[in-house]
């Protein structure tokens, strides 16, 4: 009987335990990716952190469910990518949030010059990031003092590497004399060419996917990533790259051969890069390797 009892007791102990568990909320959400990956590696494991769009899933499109919206209430801090980007919180942040929550704009982080903070895409612009990251970094050590040097340290480290690597790119494209791109996707990577001084000639010049296209504009790409006698052609993550084959195909049966190259533009990952925490600054560093291929180094 005392056997019985205890076993008794031990499922129901181990039922709220799991309940309780998977019940637990985030400390901080975030809406996107980048302030996702910064925020993740900033914290470690003093707070929890929850990405809102699904590893895999298009950024631009994303409406949360009620759930998520619960989950956005309970948290310490709630990080949104812009009023553009998030259109459905419907320009009041306030609206689907507890008074206790600590929200931050993030796009409020980017300095309004030389029109960056105009760039629904800002956060491609690695030194936007690096003032993402510090940004972010400050707003932790709001809600959870107590860890600040823990967020210091974590944060420095992660900033270290970015501008290293930066300052890697930069000092590169230095020597490239504003090169040239082919990117079939949309307008994504206008903070990014801007910063490292490269030409980006993208396929669709609406800075959201999915927009209708002609044969026009087609046609118009084709021709001049023949004009410029390149054979890479750059495509957008996440997305099947339809039209880049179009073109890789028409220009097969020339006998001329295409390449195709991912460009990052850093909305979200793959569940198998979420999975490998992969970083910003590995999708970085992606982008550099790719672009020196298609450069010829």
């Amino acid at each position: 009987m005392k056997k019985i009892l205890f076993i008794t007791i031990t499922l129901i102990l181990s039922i709220v335990l799991i309940s309780c568990t998977k019940n637990k909320n985030a400390d901080i959400v975030a809406t996107m990716y980048p302030q996702y990956d910064a925020t993740r590696i900033i914290s470690g494991d003093k707070l929890s952190v929850s990405l809102l769009t699904k590893p895999g899933d298009e950024a631009h499109d994303f409406k949360p469910t009620s759930k998520q919206i619960t989950e956005i209430k309970k948290s310490k801090l709630f990080l949104f990518t812009s009023y553009e980007m998030d259109a459905w919180l419907n320009n009041n942040v306030k609206n689907i949030t507890s008074n206790e929550t600590i929200t931050l704009n993030v796009s409020s982080l980017i300095a309004k010059s030389n029109n960056t903070h105009e760039d629904l895409h800002y956060w491609s612009g690695t030194n936007n990031y690096i003032k993402i990251v510090q940004g972010i970094r400050d707003t932790i050590i709001e809600i959870d003092p107590s860890n600040k040097e823990f967020y210091e340290n974590n944060a420095n480290t992660y900033l270290n590497k970015l501008t290293e690597l930066d300052t890697i790119i930069i000092n590169y494209f230095k020597t490239k004399n504003k090169p040239t791109i082919y990117f079939a996707g949309h307008n994504a990577m206008q903070s990014f060419s801007s910063h490292y001084d490269l030409n980006v000639i993208a396929l669709s010049a609406t800075s959201k996917p999915d927009a209708d296209l002609s044969a026009s504009q087609i046609s118009t790409l084709l021709n001049e990533v023949k004009t410029a006698n390149t054979h890479y052609l750059f495509t957008e993550e996440l997305k099947e790259p339809r039209v880049a084959k179009t073109i890789m195909r028409e220009l097969s049966n020339e006998n001329y051969e295409l390449n195709l190259l991912e460009l990052h533009g850093y909305h979200n990952v793959t569940l198998d890069d979420f999975n490998n925490k992969v970083t910003y600054y590995d999708l970085l560093e992606r982008n550099y390797q790719n672009i020196k291929r298609a450069l010829g180094d």
